[in-house]
């Protein structure tokens, strides 16, 4: 469903992605945690 959704996005302008799924418990545990972006290669260039 979600690469469905993004086909579009896939196949142009997003080059990867990465699915972090978590139960309801879990996320409610996560509500104040925020995740650091890993580096990219060409990261801050518009190819």
């Amino acid at each position: 469903m979600i690469y469905s959704t993004l086909t579009a996005e896939l196949s142009t302008t997003v080059h990867a992605l990465a699915l972090h799924t978590y139960t309801i418990k879990e996320w409610e545990a996560l509500q104040d945690t925020i995740f650091a972006s890993p580096p990219c290669r060409g990261a801050g260039s518009i190819a």
